[in-house]
């Protein structure tokens, strides 16, 4: 059976989401916390390392991701929604 259009975006939102949980761990050096969980009330999750988050992620996905969107959208789950959105306009701008 084909994937629908739907199931593909579920699909690379799941990617995207092991992707930030992969930097998290990396520059946190645990796997304590939950997709849920807030990055500053993590044991390690200070300014310094959401800086070093971001840049994780930037060179993962190819992407200048800005510092702001992790200060902003603090879970898990709310950073790999935000760093979809900010792909999607990236790549929209671009065309333009």
């Amino acid at each position: 059976m084909p994937e629908t259009s739907q199931q593909s975006e579920s699909h690379s939102a799941d990617e995207l989401r092991l992707v930030v949980r992969r930097a998290w761990e990396e520059v946190l050096g645990h796997a304590d916390f939950t997709d849920e969980d807030g990055f500053f009330d993590l044991a390690g999750g200070y300014s310094l390392t959401a800086v070093q988050v971001m840049v994780v992620l930037s060179d993962e996905l190819n992407l200048k991701l800005p510092v702001r969107l992790i200060m902003r959208h603090r879970s898990l789950t709310e950073l790999a929604s935000a760093i979809s959105l900010f792909a999607l306009k990236s790549t929209v701008g671009s065309e333009q």
